[in-house]
């Protein structure tokens, strides 16, 4: 085998421009593919984040002939397998936040109020449940309303006075928060600012316990959960339960045929390479005839003589896979920051594309080294 191992090398180093040049070509190949591979996962990872903090992960409930009310909310949140029931109320109207009195959306929640409404927590706290069952006078204030109506100082403590049904009340800013998806962020700096509130301060300020909507979350299929919601929502006439989670799949298929897509055109490039690769073995194939019968006249097996040549090609395949793999993590990795999205290189999947690499490349060399192991130390001679 050491001799094998080193009559492989010395080959190898016969012909250094050639040998780098083949090299060479396997790792632009890889290099694009795991480059591509990268790219697709990082693209998958946002879409994905992204329609989650839209909130395309849940459910959405609501009833037309008769309003939802607490009875609905604790009627779903008792079924077996959901996760989050969270009520959902919003009301605009006017408050006053810093100085000058403004159109402001009012949102009742409770203490599931980041299942319910796609926004993250900056400063401060949410609604708690303590603030629920106390009918408490707080709120969170969007992160951006906050910021225009208190400048540079903190908004935690100041106090808000918002108009209810024809009655004045003061709210303390408990919290600050913004939305979680760039496109929600887009949207809300043309809408008035958000007020998150406890539902159970809003249903007694306003005097109705009724709520907009359920927010829902549960690992049940669609079809299951939405028998469950209308049996016991029975009462409440036609409900309407828009499968968001379903939406979200399709939009999670999308972008994972496409991550498919860019898959392929790496492995085109890659396919590529092989073939330089096949085209350089037959080339030594027939550069090396003399010697090959030489070898065969001298007691070669014809076994010899094709692992020789597939661990020239395995050598080479490997070469240029690990090659492949630090340029193209490389080059994603750079990429990827200049764009604002996390890198997060995978082992497997870098194991997964060296094996393939030196697979495909060993059998792109059996073409020239089944050719070089049938020749016939006289047909050897002769050709030469």
């Amino acid at each position: 085998m050491t001799d094998l191992c080193f009559s492989v090398w010395r080959e190898l180093r016969r012909k250094p421009a050639r040998t780098l040049l083949t090299v060479c070509s396997l790792a632009v190949g890889v290099g694009m593919l795991t480059l591509l591979c990268a790219v697709s996962a990082a693209g998958s990872r946002a879409a994905d984040e992204e329609l989650r903090a839209m909130g395309l992960d849940g459910f959405s409930v609501t009833a037309a002939e008769r309003p939802l009310d607490t009875a609905a909310l604790e009627a779903v949140a008792a079924l077996p397998d959901v996760t989050v029931a969270a009520p959902l109320t919003v009301v605009s109207t006017a408050a006053v936040l810093g100085d000058e009195p403004e159109t402001v959306l009012l949102c009742g929640v409770d203490e599931h109020a980041a299942d319910a409404v796609a926004i993250d927590l900056t400063a401060g706290r949410m609604p708690t449940a303590r603030d629920v069952l106390d009918e408490a006078l707080c709120c969170t204030v969007e992160e951006t309303a906050a910021t225009a109506a208190f400048g540079n100082r903190s908004p935690l403590g100041e106090t808000v006075t918002v108009w209810i049904d024809g009655g004045e009340f003061a709210f303390t800013v408990a919290g600050t928060a913004r939305a979680k998806s760039s496109l929600l962020k887009n949207l809300t700096g043309n809408l008035p600012p958000l007020l998150l509130v406890p539902a159970s301060t809003l249903a007694a300020l306003s005097g109705s316990d009724t709520v907009d909507r359920l927010a829902v979350r549960s690992p049940l299929p669609v079809e299951e959960l939405q028998t469950r919601i209308r049996t016991v929502l029975a009462d409440y006439g036609n409900v309407d339960i828009d499968t968001l989670a379903v939406q979200k799949d399709r939009l999670s298929r999308l972008t994972a045929l496409l991550s498919c897509l860019l898959t392929l055109a790496g492995g085109a490039a890659l396919v590529v390479s092989g073939g330089n690769l096949l085209t350089t073995g037959l080339s030594t194939v027939a550069e090396r005839v003399p010697e090959i019968g030489l070898k065969k006249a001298l007691g070669a097996t014809r076994s010899r003589i094709l692992a020789e040549f597939l661990l020239s090609a395995a050598l080479q395949s490997a070469f240029g896979g690990a090659a492949g793999l630090l340029l193209g993590g490389t080059a994603a990795a750079i990429g990827l920051r200049c764009f604002g999205v996390p890198f997060a290189p995978s082992v497997w999947r870098g194991i997964c594309i060296f094996l393939a690499t030196v697979a495909f490349g060993t059998l792109c060399g059996a073409i020239p080294a089944e050719k070089a192991a049938r020749l016939s130390p006289a047909e050897a001679f002769c050709r030469a």
